[in-house]
């Protein structure tokens, strides 16, 4: 598995400190930018998120893959 970036591991840090998700709308919703997102999809498809399709656009859950990646690296 690749080793995440420092961006990605702040994007996990950041969702934790949201109770773990974040969703459109969000005040941190708006500040990730367009490769923040990019990372986002990317880190779900190793398995450190999961995402929720819902009508205002995907929430992102954090999994326990993720939140052990944040604690430990």
């Amino acid at each position: 598995m690749r080793r995440l970036t420092d961006q990605e591991r702040q994007l996990l840090r950041d969702i934790i400190e949201q109770d773990g998700s974040i969703c459109p709308g969000r005040d941190i919703v708006n500040r990730i930018t367009k490769q923040g997102h990019k990372s986002l999809r990317q880190m779900a498809g190793v398995g450190f998120l999961t995402i929720e399709d819902t009508d205002d656009g995907p929430r992102y859950h954090i999994s326990a893959q993720g939140r052990a990646e944040v604690d430990h690296g």
